[in-house]
């Protein structure tokens, strides 16, 4: 059988009981005895003013300081890189690269430039360690003058470049795996578990903030856009986007105003909600709706992806004009066309033309024209959509007086689609 690790404690309780605690690690108490309870309160009170001197979060990392503290070759500036060993990498995790902050490096040549003046010995780097990202070394004389080093300002007790690594970490939308691979991969050294979970703690409860100030004044600005063009409510635009696939955990429901195209509003919903991650986009939409009539804003018209269950939704709401938006309307255009436009050399003239190998990406922006000129007639839409036969034919009598193929002198930049069987 194999030998358990761990340590077993046994504690007695207030009321007899005995307890039992079971520790992976090994621990070691001390006990400490005072004549009162003031005394044991500034005891207490001097260690916490000691820890906070030097920078330390810990007793255990505090009696290190102590035991190993050398005055004559360690300045306060390594104390704080030293104790704050929470968020280093391991030792046998050696970097070659690390990242360096520009005031960083200009301080490190002035430091150099100084001692060169006081002392006639070069310096050589006697150790280097890395904080996340950051580098701390320490540089040595044979006169015994000592140069600590990191390659990053301190904000706080921490790093402000492992800080900005963060902040770009967590608004790039990658996961925890991919920023851990990107880092190994590039040898810059990663940001501990400890370090990730404190700090992200710290930016989401501020960015969760700008983010409902930044929302806030979107909307005021959507809904003055709205009044002068005497509108009856705003106009939105709305999608909902999934965190890393399509059966993701998280969920943003996010609505752009028509004018402005600024986040007018957002929603995030998780499995939590709905184990459905496809039903996610319709409780968004309805929570927007919820927000919106808490604020006293009616929606003029709601534009979307043709989700059937938005448009149900939709439908149900009185005075809200349902739309769906032209990209997701013309999107399979290009599928289309490609079906019709390639294939096998022995099926050419038979389910596939080449004339119309150059047309996809042009029919899909002629249709996108055509939703935008037809004002709201659909016979109006259905004629310019048609008129795209003619115009590929060269036949430009019923183009629009404003399109580019009316001018003089105009040469197509496509194929002319010649032959019937194209047609």
């Amino acid at each position: 059988m194999s030998e358990s690790k761990g340590v077993t404690k046994r504690k007695r309780m207030s009321n007899g009981e005995i307890k039992e605690y079971h520790y992976s690690k090994s621990r070691k108490q001390f006990e400490l005895v005072f004549e009162s309870d003031s005394e044991k309160l500034a005891f207490e009170t001097r260690l916490e003013n000691l820890k906070k001197e030097n920078n330390i979060k810990s007793t255990k990392d505090l009696f290190e300081y102590l035991m190993n503290k050398d005055s004559s070759k360690h300045s306060p500036s390594q104390t704080k890189a030293e104790i704050n060993s929470s968020d280093k990498t391991s030792p046998s995790s050696k970097h070659d690269l690390f990242i360096c902050d520009y005031r960083s490096l200009f301080s490190f040549v002035t430091k150099i430039f100084e001692h060169q003046k006081i002392c006639r010995h070069d310096l050589a780097p006697k150790s280097l360690n890395q904080s996340g990202h950051v580098a701390e070394t320490e540089w040595t004389c044979t006169d015994g003058h000592v140069l600590i080093w990191n390659s990053s300002r301190q904000l706080g007790t921490q790093y402000m470049v492992n800080y900005r690594m963060m902040l770009a970490y967590l608004c790039s939308g990658i996961t925890n795996i991919q920023y851990e691979r990107f880092s190994e991969f590039g040898d810059i050294g990663v940001l501990s578990h400890r370090f990730r979970l404190r700090s992200s703690l710290t930016f989401s409860a501020v960015i969760s903030v700008l983010c409902k100030e930044s929302v806030q004044f979107a909307l005021q600005d959507e809904v003055q856009l709205a009044k002068d063009k005497q509108e009856s409510g705003i106009s939105i635009m709305t999608d909902a986007r999934h965190h890393c696939r399509k059966n993701s955990y998280h969920t943003d429901h996010v609505a752009l105003g028509m004018y402005s195209h600024k986040v007018v509003n957002i929603q995030h919903i998780t499995k939590t909600q709905d184990s459905c991650t496809q039903r996610h986009e319709t409780i968004g939409c309805e929570d927007m709706y919820r927000d919106f009539k808490r604020q006293n804003i009616n929606v003029n018209i709601h534009s979307h992806d043709r989700n059937q269950s938005v448009n149900k939704s939709i439908r149900n709401k009185d005075n809200v004009q349902n739309c769906n938006e032209r990209w997701h309307a013309a999107k399979s255009i290009m599928p289309g066309i490609k079906k019709i436009s390639s294939g096998a050399q022995k099926n050419m003239g038979v389910t596939w033309h080449p004339e119309l190998s150059d047309k996809g990406a042009r029919l899909r922006n002629h249709i996108f024209y055509s939703l935008d000129n037809c004002k709201g007639c659909p016979a109006r839409l259905r004629s310019l959509i048609d008129n795209s036969v003619n115009h590929f034919q060269n036949n430009h009598e019923n183009c629009q007086e404003d399109s580019q193929c009316k001018t003089v002198g105009y040469v197509p930049d496509y194929a002319i689609i010649r032959s019937p069987v194209a047609v």
